[in-house]
């Protein structure tokens, strides 16, 4: 007995699923070679991170190893509160979590693209090729970010789903629209606003595109729903607002629209070669077959499409002028989008060779093969034969006389050669080996010990273990950290004045850092910099600054230490005129930090101690998010702690409510009376608290629509909605 379609279906998606693993893993692994520190600096060390918070019974809003402290949860990069990459990582290592991870969400990818082609009325064997583009696609985007960002991969899985939430409302299916807005919410969880903001401009065009009347209506509906999903997701939304708004994203504007530019086509053969690239020659024939097509969606896909490829090009561009797409980086969402639609224009050309019918598509093919063979011998960024057999097969495909049975199972083959390819080259693709965790685990060790038995609890610079993620795999407080996007804006400045932004250079690039560093100690003080690893051929500089030789790290870097109290007492205050002053005072050469504080307001009353009285600093107890400190002063004095100053801390002293003053720069201080204090410094921000009672609404929300369109209708309404249906039916054109 024929197996059912759902089996046949799942089946196939089994199959294509457990072959992408395979091949995978035969390359080497998801993350075997890198193109940047991204992947184990920024998305497995936080990620790791956060499950380890969880695991303790905390939730993870605080990071406080790296930029001298920065919010966990308003990066959004660690995927904080994205359940299967908590739940991997709690139960795996943080590098089998991410192969796990990969391959559950090229399955789940896998099988919602064939669903929602075989639901709009493809055979298998087409909606196969459209998943199999749409898959293989992710890992050869712009600069082949998707085998460095995990993430790219988790949020456009959400994309064919969202599609199939709307197609079931037009169906009328129960509890369709509630899923819409889950599933919208839930996208903007793995961390890219860009993807869940794309996807509804792709879920606008689609409702706005349909090809039956009630246009307005129909995109009222989908812009609720999408508000009910960024409703659901204000838990993670105002965090990352909060965070951008505090970093030095909105400093740079133009800077931002340069990066925009990465994924700009730049002439008609820099599409063609992206599209052979990532498609391959019988994808990009079939993709044009298709175009011809009568697909029910043509339209939707069409614009759809073209914006996925030209997002940053006119008239497209002009998106970004607008809130809340000015703020975004980069057009990741369109880019790893792009294949999804090209795959569906795929499967309607496949489909249209399977159908056999209509002259015009032998003389297209043809035209098609022959155009394709030209491109194959004229450019060089791809393999020529593969793409001569694709065209040769696709034009093979259409004559008349080869048309046998069967004959479009040519560039279906071809096609999952193409993916193949791909997938079974993820191991072997980045420009350098992943980093050795081991090694630098070892030497981490070490940098803990040694600064373990200092006093002064120093932060640690060490470039090697910094871009290995290290600072949060091995709980190494750092005055730096690998965050491209949103780091604090005022810690940024302090580091970049020492040169610390060169830590990502290769060496020759970062040789002047450690001079810039020895020339400003006071700046370096107070961003906590007292434990430094660096070659001992570069070593010679510091020590003549004041640092002293404390160890070695294999293979013979020497760890040097000069003393960096991350909390002090001062009894002298300079006022700084605003933002801008208070940064050249804390970076001019003669700034010391033992001796004064530098605020920007007006400073409190302050004393000088009497010669020879003591005073003290004790860590009672200390959480990422939470600080006790016992304080002795001998006079009116200011304590400062060489944290981020941040929206969200909340300080008391002796039960009082005290207010925290930003103090050099980017930090914080407390005004403090004679006599013994008990100080507890507190992050609970509001961003958080009031983003969680949003999305607690947004939840009891969906559950109640989805309750309320669970409810059977009347005979009138279900007579009704049978008319509907019917005059739908007749008024679409036929579906491919």
């Amino acid at each position: 007995m024929r197996p059912p379609a759902t089996a046949r279906l799942v089946a196939l998606a089994a199959a294509m699923s457990a072959v992408a693993a395979g091949l995978a893993a035969w390359s080497g692994g998801f993350g075997a070679r890198v193109g940047g520190p991204d992947l184990y600096a920024y998305f497995l060390a936080k990620q790791a991170y956060v499950a380890e918070t969880f695991r303790a019974g905390h939730l993870p809003l605080w990071n406080p190893y790296e930029f001298c402290g920065l919010p966990l949860l308003g990066t959004a990069q660690g995927s904080a509160l994205y359940a299967p990459v908590v739940l991997a990582n709690m139960a795996l290592s943080a590098t089998v979590a991410m192969q796990v991870l990969y391959d559950l969400h090229i399955a789940a990818y896998i099988l919602l693209t064939l669903v929602y082609l075989t639901r709009r009325g493809h055979g298998l064997p087409s909606a196969g090729v459209a998943a199999a583009l749409a898959t293989a696609g992710v890992f050869r985007g712009a600069a082949g970010a998707g085998i460095d960002h995990p993430p790219f991969l988790f949020s456009v899985t959400y994309l064919p789903a969202v599609l199939l939430a709307w197609d079931g409302i037009g169906a009328r299916r129960p509890g369709a629209e509630a899923l819409l807005a889950l599933l919208a919410g839930v996208q903007w969880l793995p961390g890219y606003p860009e993807f869940p903001l794309e996807t509804a401009v792709v879920l606008v065009l689609v409702a706005a595109l349909e090809p039956a009347p009630g246009a307005l209506r129909r995109v009222g509906l989908a812009g609720v729903l999408l508000a009910l999903g960024a409703l659901v997701a204000a838990v993670q939304i105002l965090p990352t607002a909060e965070t951008v708004a505090e970093s030095t994203r909105g400093d740079y504007p133009e800077q931002l629209k340069l990066a925009r530019l990465l994924f700009a086509m730049h002439g008609p053969w820099q599409l063609v070669n992206v599209s052979l690239w990532r498609l391959g020659g019988a994808g990009v024939v079939c993709l044009v077959l298709g175009l011809a097509s009568d697909a029910r969606r043509r339209l939707a896909w069409l614009v759809a499409l073209l914006w996925a490829l030209f997002p940053t090009n006119r008239p497209f561009i002009w998106l970004y002028e607008l809130w809340p797409f000015s703020g975004l980086r980069f057009a990741h969402g369109w880019n790893t989008m792009a294949p999804f639609f090209a795959g569906c224009f795929a499967a309607a050309g496949v489909e249209r060779l399977a159908r056999r019918e209509g002259r015009d598509r032998v003389a297209l093919a043809v035209a098609l093969g022959v155009a394709v063979l030209a491109l194959a011998l004229r450019t060089t960024d791809f393999p020529r034969p593969l793409v001569a057999a694709a065209a040769l097969a696709c034009a093979a495909a259409a004559v008349p006389g080869l048309r046998r049975r069967g004959a479009w199972a040519l560039p279906v083959a071809l096609v999952a050669l193409h993916a193949a390819g791909i997938l079974g080259g993820v191991g072997s693709t980045g420009l350098r080996p992943a980093p050795d965790l081991d090694a630098h685990a070892r030497r981490a060790a070490v940098l803990r010990a040694l600064r373990e038995q200092l006093p002064d609890a120093p932060r640690v610079l060490a470039p090697p273990e910094l871009r290995a993620g290290m600072p949060l795999r091995a709980r190494l407080p750092c005055p730096v950290g690998y965050e491209p996007a949103v780091p604090p804006r005022r810690v940024e400045h302090l580091a970049s004045a020492l040169g610390l932004d060169t830590l990502w250079w290769s060496a020759e690039g970062r040789q002047g850092m450690w001079q810039t560093l020895a020339a400003r100690p006071g700046t370096a003080a107070a961003l906590g910099i007292g434990l430094v690893a660096l070659p001992h051929a570069e070593a010679a500089q510091l020590i003549g600054s004041g640092y002293r030789f404390v160890g070695v790290l294999q293979p013979g870097d020497f760890v040097l230490h000069r003393p960096a109290p991350r909390f002090r007492l001062l009894h002298a205050a300079v006022r700084a005129a605003d933002e801008g002053a208070s940064l050249r005072i804390v970076t001019d050469p003669a700034f010391d930090p033992a001796a004064m504080v530098v605020l920007e307001e007006e400073p409190p009353p302050l004393a000088q101690p009497p010669a020879g009285a003591e005073e003290r600093v004790q860590v009672v107890a200390e959480t990422p998010e939470r600080i006790t400190l016992d304080v002795v002063l001998a006079s009116p004095g200011l304590l400062v702690v060489g944290d981020t100053w941040y929206p969200g801390w909340r300080a008391r002293v002796d039960g009082a409510t005290a207010r925290i003053l930003r103090a050099d720069h980017a930090f914080r201080a407390l005004a403090l009376t004679v006599g013994p204090h008990r100080v507890e410094l507190a992050y609970a921000p509001l961003s958080f608290r009031l983003g969680a009672a949003l999305s607690a609404l947004g939840l009891v929300l969906v559950a109640l629509l989805a309750r309320a369109r669970r409810r059977p209708p009347t005979a009138t309404a279900s007579a009704a909605q049978a008319a509907r249906s019917a005059a739908s039916t007749a008024r679409s054109p036929g579906a491919s």
